[in-house]
């Protein structure tokens, strides 16, 4: 895939288990293994084929949500979801 001043760049659709883990991001995870959830990884090459640019994107939500942490997953999308929904 050609990228910045046509040197390639690489996309990588990647998945991941939390396994063995003390803690994730500072919760701890009492010995669980941890939903899976999966991301990609885009990284812009040089001239010479070495990483320049490097972003990451993934989706911790449900694992964050598993580990007890109270984060809301609002379908904004839905019909006739109601944004006062989310005012505490």
């Amino acid at each position: 895939m050609p990228g910045v001043n046509g040197n390639p760049s690489v996309v990588t659709r990647w998945a991941w288990t939390g396994t063995g883990l003390g803690t994730y991001r500072g919760v701890p995870t009492n010995g669980r293994e941890l939903l899976s959830t999966s991301g990609l990884t885009w990284h812009q090459l040089d001239a010479d084929g070495k990483i320049a640019r490097e972003a990451t994107y993934w989706n911790d939500t449900p694992v964050l949500q598993e580990l007890g942490i109270p984060l809301a997953t609002p379908a904004y999308w839905e019909e006739g979801f109601d944004l006062a929904s989310l005012a505490g």
